[in-house]
C-alpha cells in the first residue's frame, strides 16, 4: 500500500492551509462560526446550565476528523497536525461549560470537560489503518460493558480508502470494518457516518490511487445502509456525511444540527483541503449527530444541550487556553527542584 509519510502529508496539510485567499484558521472569517442563512431560533434559556445527561461513559473512535486534524480556532496561532480540538472537545462543549479535566495518564490529552467522551481518534489511522482500528477497538472493548455511545463517524474511512488497493480488496476491507463495528456489545450505541466522495481532494490531501472510484464509493454505502438496517444492528445510528461534503464543497445549502448552511457558512463548514471539519463544521456535525441520537431514542427523554454556536465555540477556545496553562505549570514544577527536608539534629546524649 502506498503509504505517505508524516513528513509528506505534513507538508500537504500547510500547503492547503495556505491556499490563496484563505485566513489563518482554514476559514476566511478567521475561524468564528459562520452565519447561517437561516438561524435557528434563540433560545432564552441560560447558556451555561449543565445538561441532564453525560457522554463521560462514550468513546470517541476513527481517523483524522474526528481527531480534530487542520482544526484552528479563533485567536489562536494556526495548527496544522495537531488541531486544537477535537469531536470529543466538541461534544463536551456542547454538553456543558469549560471546566479542563487533567489527564492521569503521561501524554494523555485533557478533557475538556468532565462530560466529554474519551477519544481515541488519531490522524495516524492511514499510516497504518488496519493495526489502528483493531487497536482502537481493543481500547474500546476493555473498558467493558461501560461505554454506552461510540461515536465511530471516520471509522470506516479508510476500510475504503488507500493506495494501491482494488476494487475486491476495497469491498474486503469494507466488510471487516463493519464486522468490528459489529463485535461491540449490541447494548453499545454506535454512530457511524457514509462514505463521502473526497475526489475534490486529490491533488490537495489525497493521491488519485488512494480514492476509490465513485461507484464503488456508491456500492459500500449502500452495504453500509443494509447493514445498519438489520434488526440486530438496531444499536447503529447512521449519519449521513455523503450528501453534506458535497453540498459544503459547492457552496450548496448543508442542513446540520437544525441549522441551514448556504454560500459561504456552506464551504466554511470544511478546510481549504475539503478532507476536514473546520472548527465550526465540528460543532455542526457534533449538533447533527446529537439530533439523530435523540430521534433514534438512544438518549434520555427531554435532555437538552447548547445550540448557540458562538458560545461551544467560545469553551473550545477557554479549554484550549486552559489546558495550555495547566501543561506549562505541569511542566514547570516537574523541573523545578524539590525542597530539602533539614537534616535532623542528633539526639543530644542522655
Amino acid at each position: 500500500m502506498n503509504t505517505p509519510t508524516r513528513r509528506s502529508i505534513e507538508s500537504l496539510f500547510l500547503a492547503a492551509a495556505l491556499l490563496p485567499g484563505s485566513a489563518a484558521w482554514g476559514q476566511p472569517n478567521g475561524g468564528a462560526p459562520p452565519a447561517p442563512a437561516h438561524p435557528a431560533p434563540a433560545t432564552t434559556a441560560p447558556t451555561d446550565v449543565v445538561p441532564a445527561f453525560s457522554l463521560a461513559d462514550a468513546v470517541v473512535i476513527g481517523a483524522s476528523v474526528s481527531a480534530g486534524a487542520e482544526v484552528s480556532l479563533p485567536g489562536l496561532p494556526p495548527t496544522v497536525l495537531e488541531g486544537h480540538c477535537n469531536l470529543a472537545d466538541v461534544l463536551g462543549a456542547t454538553l456543558g461549560p469549560t471546566a479542563v479535566v487533567l489527564p492521569k495518564a503521561p501524554g494523555a490529552r485533557a478533557r475538556i470537560n468532565s462530560l466529554a467522551p474519551r477519544s481515541l481518534a488519531s490522524w495516524r489511522f492511514f499510516e497504518s489503518p488496519d493495526a489502528m482500528a483493531e487497536r482502537q477497538l481493543s481500547a474500546v472493548k476493555s473498558a467493558g460493558t461501560t461505554t454506552g455511545i461510540v461515536f465511530a463517524l471516520d471509522y470506516l474511512f479508510w476500510h475504503a480508502y488507500g493506495g494501491g488497493l482494488s476494487d475486491e480488496v476495497r469491498r474486503k476491507q469494507f466488510q471487516k470494518g463493519l464486522d468490528r463495528l459489529a463485535s461491540l456489545p449490541r447494548t453499545t450505541t454506535i454512530v457511524v457516518a457514509d462514505l463521502p466522495d473526497m475526489t475534490h481532494a486529490i491533488g490537495l490531501m489525497l493521491s488519485k490511487p488512494m480514492v476509490p472510484p465513485v461507484v464503488l464509493q456508491e456500492e459500500l454505502n449502500k452495504s453500509l445502509a443494509e447493514w445498519a438496517a438489520k434488526p440486530e444492528h438496531a444499536n447503529v445510528v447512521l449519519v449521513p456525511l455523503r450528501e453534506t461534503v458535497a453540498s459544503s464543497w459547492a457552496s450548496k445549502p448543508v442542513r446540520l444540527g437544525s441549522v441551514v448552511y448556504d454560500g459561504e457558512a456552506a464551504r466554511t463548514l470544511l478546510t481549504n483541503s475539503g478532507l476536514h471539519a473546520t472548527a465550526g463544521g465540528l460543532i455542526a456535525l457534533a449538533q447533527e449527530a446529537l439530533d439523530r441520537l435523540k430521534a433514534a431514542g438512544k438518549l434520555p427523554e427531554g435532555v437538552t444541550w447548547e445550540r448557540d454556536r458562538a458560545v461551544v465555540m467560545q469553551r473550545l477556545v477557554d479549554g484550549k487556553k486552559a489546558a495550555e496553562e495547566a501543561k506549562k505549570a505541569a511542566a514547570k514544577a516537574a523541573t523545578e527542584p524539590k525542597p530539602v527536608a533539614p537534616a535532623m539534629e542528633p539526639a543530644a546524649p542522655k
